[in-house]
């Protein structure tokens, strides 16, 4: 078995309590990008490792299509606007 069919394996044995699930989709509703700090709080109260609920938001940001990268309104702001002829 390799390292790889180990870690799936390992990984599907490791079910996410109802209550962790319910907080990350909590948490996701206000934030999809936690700061380290958020991260870690969310992991202390969930009682995962924090790389566990990293991998959790990334998967689902993932799965949403990674549209939240952009800030809202200013999609296009990172152009370099045109000076105008006087």
């Amino acid at each position: 078995m390799s390292v790889s069919d180990r870690r799936k394996a390992r990984s599907k044995d490791q079910k996410m309590s109802p209550l962790a699930l319910k907080t990350l989709l909590k948490v996701w509703g206000r934030n999809r990008n936690p700061s380290w700090q958020s991260v870690n709080d969310i992991a202390r109260v969930t009682k995962l490792s924090p790389s566990v609920v990293r991998g959790w938001f990334s998967e689902k940001r993932r799965e949403e299509g990674g549209g939240d990268r952009a800030t809202p309104g200013r999609a296009g702001a990172h152009r370099r606007r045109r000076r105008r002829k006087v």
